[in-house]
């Protein structure tokens, strides 16, 4: 059996060998016609015609015998187009090079002989393909075409659930806050109806102070002279005031208030005797 194979494979190489002996004289001519020169330059051109034209037929032939049963489609379909495609143009330089119905009769037999190796390839990778559906049907190609759509399916409502999920999540933060700046202004409101401020404090309470202190910032604000007219004003009204409350009243320390005293009794606006203080007449 196994000579059997290598017997086979001598002889596709052979008949290879054979494509190209027959190809290559016409090649050649052609590609020197192309451009008449100096012979260096001719053999140059011949050599790149052969191994650009013969060698992608060798290429693409022998990929097909040798890889085609293992390749995938996509790869057969690659390795025959680079075989169909130096046919063709082995095809248009034997009519360019009118070899007559004999090179057309060799070019026919190269033709048939690469279809032969298309079929073939795509038959042994048919088979190749049956034995593994059988032995696993998940390696049967249209079972694992399915797979993959179902599998580029999945990924993708994988990721629209995921997308979802996140704007879920941003639209629940949204209503979460949302909802906590309300309570808080319900509360702000209730507070300020019931008189109390966020903090318990009543506002009452809180007006009375602000009002003291100022009151308190106004009496500080007050000039010297301001300080000691005010002085002598409560002293008309309430001649028995002591230092202390005039003090409070004019917003200046008790020592300041003594030295005020001092000043209006020099001043001779007012008088100390043994009671107390006591008004001087202009």
């Amino acid at each position: 059996m196994f000579r059997k194979l290598d017997s086979v494979k001598a002889l596709k190489t052979l008949i290879k060998l054979a494509a190209v002996a027959l190809t290559s004289p016409a090649t050649v001519a052609v590609a020197s016609s192309l451009y008449p020169g100096p012979r260096i330059t001719q053999v140059v051109v011949s050599v790149a015609a052969l191994v650009l034209v013969e060698g992608c037929l060798l290429l693409g032939w022998e990929m097909l015998d040798s890889q085609g049963k293992n390749a995938t489609m996509a790869q057969r379909w690659l390795y025959a187009g680079l075989t169909w495609v130096a046919y063709f143009s082995l095809f248009g330089i034997a009519l360019y090079h009118n070899e007559g119905l004999a090179g057309l009769a060799f070019r026919l037999t190269l033709g048939v002989m690469l279809l032969y190796a298309s079929a073939e390839a795509g038959l042994l990778a048919s088979v190749k393909l049956q034995q593994q559906a059988e032995r696993d049907i998940l390696k049967d190609w249209p079972v694992k075409r399915y797979a993959r759509r179902l599998a580029r399916q999945s990924a993708k409502a994988d990721l629209d659930l995921d997308s979802r999920m996140r704007q879920l999540d941003r639209e629940m933060r949204e209503k979460v806050y949302t909802l906590q700046k309300e309570q808080e202004s319900r509360r702000l409101v209730e507070s300020v109806k019931s008189g109390c401020d966020p903090n318990g404090r009543k506002a009452v309470e809180m007006a009375k102070s602000d009002t003291s202190l100022d009151t308190a910032n106004d009496k500080r604000r007050l000039t010297k002279q301001q300080a000691l007219d005010k002085t002598l004003q409560i002293l008309t009204e309430k001649p028995d005031a002591s230092p202390t409350e005039i003090a409070a009243e004019i917003g200046r320390s008790r020592q300041t208030v003594y030295d005020y005293l001092n000043e209006l009794e020099s001043a001779e606006k007012i008088s100390r005797n043994g009671t107390g203080l006591r008004l001087d007449s202009p």
